[in-house]
């Protein structure tokens, strides 16, 4: 009964230290774990309630609530109907694991979803032969290996009318930033890997990085896509202050929200990776990948562009 009251107070303290992040990186670590805090406090009231232990379990149930209500909005969801009947495009995003010695599955999940876009994250030298085969069905790319954690690849199967790897905030580590030729229209596209916010150095470098894309975003005037491992999640500091900056839209406010790392572990996955839109993409579908080897999860996006007419040709 110790243990449990000392578990029921220290997951209480991290509800309440999640809301700390803006003023410490440290605390913004708690504000990830809202799921899983929800999960065992249920469980735990649920406990105190039936062992009629009505004060803790009274205590635990304050908290609970200050958890649902943080993930409410990514649960109770409503998909919306298509207000288009422009064309569907299919985009497959992964990171993949620089040391992962089965690319090969992603490879496989790519042939069996056939998307028009993919952005691959963690692409070290050494995975670039495992992935050479996308070239031929994927004539347009923008490959930037790294032999840290922080390559990145993209291939399209329509024009890339610019494009290059940036380094958003200073921080070097390379933002690919792509116009795109959707027929149609073109697509502003932005594909990152985000620094991981494990000390005050990688998170203010996060929070550069992030500040600098949505600056950019807000200076777009056409429809224009964030996607990749942005290393945080819907409720810390950093993911609030670049969606208000930005004014994306977040698909998992109809979709539901996906855990997607660490796919060794399901019980503590969190969501991490994004794909983020201006309100002139609309998310037809979004759907979850399989285990790859990576510790990340694979997911797929059907957008369609509408109500947008295409700028004169360049």
């Amino acid at each position: 009964m110790l243990l449990l009251n000392i578990g029921g107070f220290t997951i209480a303290g991290m509800t309440l230290a999640g809301f700390a992040g803006k003023y410490h990186w440290f605390f913004d670590l708690f504000s990830h774990f809202r799921i899983q805090y929800f999960a065992v406090l249920t469980a735990l009231s649920i406990f105190y309630t039936l062992t009629k232990r009505y004060t803790m379990a009274s205590f635990l149930l304050l908290f609970t609530a200050i958890n649902y209500y943080v993930i409410s909005p990514y649960i109770w969801t409503q998909t919306p109907e298509p207000a288009t009947e422009a064309p569907v495009y299919r985009a497959l995003i992964s990171n993949v694991l620089s040391t992962n010695g089965e690319a090969e599955q992603l490879l496989s999940f790519i042939d069996e979803t056939n998307p028009d876009i993919v952005l691959v994250m963690e692409m070290s030298p050494p995975l670039l032969s495992t992935f050479e085969p996308l070239r031929a069905a994927y004539p347009h790319q923008l490959i930037r290996p790294r032999t840290d954690t922080y390559g990145i690849a993209f291939y399209s199967r329509y024009p890339i009318r610019q494009g290059d790897a940036v380094e958003a905030g200073n921080v070097s580590v390379p933002v690919l930033s792509l116009t795109l030729d959707m027929e149609d229209q073109l697509l502003q596209f932005y594909g990152l890997h985000a620094l991981v916010p494990v000390s005050s150095r990688r998170y203010e470098h996060q929070r550069l990085q992030l500040e600098s894309i949505a600056d950019q975003v807000k200076a777009q005037d056409q429809p224009t896509i964030v996607a990749g491992d942005l290393n945080t999640t819907q409720w810390s500091h950093h993911f609030r202050s670049f969606m208000a900056t930005s004014q994306l839209e977040d698909p998992s406010r109809q979709y539901s929200i996906m855990p997607s790392w660490p796919a060794h572990f399901p019980p503590l996955a969190i969501p991490i990776d994004h794909f983020l839109h201006s309100d002139d993409v609309f998310v037809v579908r979004r759907f979850k990948g399989p285990f790859i080897g990576s510790d990340h999860y694979p997911f797929v996006v059907d957008f369609s562009i509408r109500n947008t007419q295409r700028p004169p040709a360049f």
